[in-house]
C-alpha cells in the first residue's frame, strides 16, 4: 500500500465554543477600532492645530488694526489741534480791536475865540 498523503484541512470553528469562534473577528474589529480611533485623534489634533493657527492670525490682525487706529487717532488729534489753533487765531483777530488813527483828535479844530 502506498503511503496516504496527509492533508491539512482548514480548521473549522464549528466545534469550538462561541467565544472562541468570535475571537478572530473580535481581534479584527479591535484592530479596526484602534485604527479608527487613531485616525480620529489625528483629525482632531489637526483641526485643533488649524483652529489655533486661525485664532492666532486673527489676534495678530486685530492687534495691528488697533495699533493703526490708535496711530490714526493721534494723527487726527494733531491735525485737529492745528486747525483749532488756526481757528483760535482767526477768532482772536476778529475780536481784537482794530488799530484806530487818532490824528483827527490831535489836529487843530476851528475855534471861535
Amino acid at each position: 500500500m502506498a503511503k496516504l498523503e496527509q492533508r491539512q484541512l482548514p480548521k473549522s470553528n464549528e466545534g469550538k465554543p462561541a467565544h472562541f469562534r468570535d475571537m478572530s473577528t473580535r481581534k479584527n474589529n479591535d484592530v479596526e477600532k484602534i485604527k479608527r480611533e487613531r485616525e480620529r485623534r489625528h483629525r482632531v489634533r489637526d483641526l485643533a492645530r488649524q483652529l489655533r493657527d486661525d485664532v492666532q492670525q486673527e489676534e495678530k490682525r486685530v492687534r495691528e488694526s488697533r495699533k493703526a487706529n490708535a496711530q490714526r487717532k493721534v494723527d487726527n488729534e494733531k491735525k485737529s489741534m492745528v486747525v483749532q489753533e488756526i481757528k483760535n487765531i482767526k477768532a482772536m483777530k476778529k475780536l481784537s480791536p482794530k488799530p484806530v488813527s487818532y490824528t483827527h483828535l490831535t489836529l487843530p479844530t476851528k475855534r471861535i475865540v
